[in-house]
């Protein structure tokens, strides 16, 4: 079974408990399975690696109950915020290079990191354009939203100005695989 790293699902009580209010952890937490439950109640394990069934689970049960008419909008967000927090955190020496493009050429090495099962690669890199691919079989489609927000936040980030990211390419409209297209100034 192909599975995620307990640092990928970091960001949903922490995000919660925010936005929300640190009561409102609980709730969600009580509204999924027993499994998914105890990694938003307890905090996940960052070092640990949970099954896809459990992400998935948490990532849709997540975009159900809070995104209202726009889950893609609060699904970027919560990316972005996610993103804030690493490339502020743990990741932070990646921003003292001070170039979007080695940022987010650092994302095909980070997917392997942190997802089992899937290839995410840099097909395009050139001085302010980059082309980010995900293939995959068995994603949701708010992984196409993770991926955006974490790359326009990303690249802000990192120093880029006036960012464009865009989705052309979508393996749920119909595309073999998903490309998404950063550029900045």
């Amino acid at each position: 079974m192909e599975r995620v790293k307990g640092i990928t699902l970091d960001s949903f009580p922490d995000y919660i408990g925010k936005r929300f209010g640190k009561g409102e952890v609980a709730a969600f937490a009580s509204a999924l399975s027993p499994e998914a439950g105890k990694v938003i109640r307890n905090g996940p394990v960052k070092s640990t690696w949970y099954s896809r069934a459990i992400y998935f689970e948490i990532l849709a049960s997540f975009a159900q109950r809070y995104g209202g008419d726009s889950p893609s909008r609060l699904i970027r967000d919560l990316s972005a915020f996610a993103a804030e927090r690493d490339l502020k955190g743990i990741y932070r020496f990646f921003l003292k290079f001070g170039y979007p493009g080695f940022v987010l050429g650092q994302s095909a090495v980070l997917w392997k990191n942190y997802f089992e099962g899937g290839t995410l690669e840099v097909v395009v890199k050139e001085k302010t354009h980059m082309v980010v691919r995900l293939v995959d079989e068995i994603y949701l489609p708010y992984t196409c939203d993770l991926i955006i927000g974490y790359g326009e936040r990303a690249t802000t980030l990192s120093g880029g100005k006036d960012v464009k990211l865009i989705h052309p390419l979508c393996k749920h409209r119909g595309g073999p695989y998903c490309d998404f297209e950063v550029s900045w100034a």
